[in-house]
């Protein structure tokens, strides 16, 4: 079973982001990417909202490891 912090570098790299842009675009350090994706510390709700804002994370999977790893998106119509 993984961890969430193990979760998180899992997203990363499918996302095919290195730790500074991803942190980048969240906003916060790569420091405290880093300590995230080491297990050391954990992110705040605001962190959590914004990866699911920025790249459809499903939050039930980034936390529990439970279903699947990228929110569904149902197609808007014109």
């Amino acid at each position: 079973m993984t961890t969430f912090d193990k979760r998180l570098k899992v997203l990363r790299v499918e996302l095919d982001k290195k730790q500074v842009e991803m942190a980048s675009e969240i906003g916060v350090s790569s420091l405290s990417l880093c300590l995230y994706e080491t297990g050391r510390c954990e992110p705040n709700m605001s962190f959590l909202n914004k990866l699911n804002l920025l790249y459809n994370v499903n939050l039930n999977w980034l936390i529990t490891g439970e279903g699947n790893m990228f929110d569904f998106v149902v197609a808007k119509k014109k």
